[in-house]
């Protein structure tokens, strides 16, 4: 929003947390209020994060930024008069975001917009925590607030917009999914990349925030199964494929796939720099993507790099945004990870250099790009402001 709105004069001022000894610090367009949530090792600090750690265990409500949102508050009078905000755009996660923007909404009569980047009881982000009543209550009245209150109510996918309108009846709704910046920075002149075979390429981890991220593990095996059904029928895999997977990987994830990397059928690159990621991408004959199946609000911003890679992919998937975004534009074919057949079948396509999916819909996918989800975003904006 920052780098895109100016371009439609709407300037931006971002309000965020940040592990500092001063309680706020403005630099240029940005507002940073005091933390001491993880990273504060101060005795205080800790005992301080011990103490609302404890009020959790025993059923309290206590927000894992609230020591951000007391401050926030605190400096609210001076945070208005150095912006004069038009709107207030609160961004979740976190919980306190919304809650900052519905107090400073009320207190200095300024539009809310609330922008939802995750599910907040629509398939949670925040499931474990959400167990707890306290929590529960809390975070129900403050999504019924923002649906009541918010001149627009923004989410990252269609099943959370549908969700709003049906639970809450909002009538301003908008859909604004991850997307891709065109710029994707400089190519690696030294970058060595082998030719004579095959590559498809994963980035990013496999494991989630969420807790559901143990199935996406569980997708990782059935792709797994996948490789080793096509190897038992095409041993000459390891001379014409190569596997990379660029990223963090848990240990059960890596056991899954050591069978393969002592083959040289599979690479792990581990964690490295997005700008390295991104090389990968490009670098690619095909992306892999693997989720969670069923999660339907479920598109992280992997799928829309790749769209902007422009290359095939093959994403084991089910019943997810992203399966519905590859199937809308045409980058790729979505598998079923309880069907390490049909992963097969997939896989002998990518080594026999042959195509899938359905025809590339240019038009569909340049609407991911950021600089027309801002174009779309400033148009509403300007809408509420006038």
């Amino acid at each position: 929003m920052a780098r895109y709105l100016p371009a439609h004069g709407i300037e931006v001022v971002v309000l965020t947390a940040s592990h500092q000894a001063e309680v706020m610090i403005v630099d240029e367009n940005i507002i940073s209020i005091k933390d001491i949530n993880h990273q504060s090792k101060a005795l205080p600090d800790y005992i301080w994060r011990v103490s609302k750690k404890l009020f959790r265990m025993f059923g309290f409500y206590n927000g894992i930024h609230s020591y951000w949102l007391s401050k926030v508050i605190a400096s609210s009078d001076k945070i208005i008069e150095i912006v004069r905000p038009d709107i207030i755009v609160a961004s979740y996660p976190c919980i306190e975001a919304l809650e900052i923007g519905i107090k400073l909404s009320e207190s200095y009569g300024i539009s809310l917009v609330a922008d939802f980047r995750d599910g907040l009881l629509f398939e949670p982000l925040e499931t474990k925590i959400l167990r707890k009543k306290s929590f529960q209550k809390h975070y129900g009245r403050i999504e019924k607030k923002v649906a009541e209150s918010a001149k627009l109510v923004i989410s990252i996918s269609e099943p959370i917009n549908n969700y709003f309108s049906y639970k809450y009846n909002c009538p301003n709704l908008l859909t604004l999914p991850n997307g891709f910046d065109l710029k994707r920075g400089d190519r690696l002149t030294n970058f060595k990349w082998n030719n004579n075979f095959i590559h498809l390429v994963h980035t990013g981890r496999i494991s989630s925030s969420r807790e559901s991220s143990s199935t996406s593990s569980e997708s990782l095996l059935s792709f797994s199964k996948g490789v080793m059904r096509l190897y038992e029928i095409c041993p000459q895999l390891i001379s014409r494929l190569k596997i990379h997977f660029v990223g963090s990987l848990t240990a059960g994830e890596r056991a899954s796939l050591s069978e393969f990397v002592k083959q040289g059928l599979v690479v792990l690159w581990g964690h490295q720099p997005r700008s390295t990621a991104l090389e990968f991408q490009m670098r690619a004959d095909y992306l892999l993507l693997i989720t969670a199946p069923d999660q339907t609000s479920l598109a992280t911003g992997k799928i829309f790099e790749y769209l902007a890679a422009e290359k095939p992919i093959l994403a084991i998937t089910r019943g997810t945004e992203a399966e519905r975004i590859l199937r809308s534009t045409g980058a790729g074919v979505a598998v079923d990870p309880s069907n390490p057949i049909k992963i097969a079948e997939y896989l002998s396509l990518i080594v026999s250099r042959e195509a899938f999916g359905n025809i590339r819909k240019q038009d569909q996918i340049n609407s991911y790009s950021r600089a027309s989800q801002m174009k779309l975003l400033a148009s509403r904006l300007a809408e509420i402001i006038s």
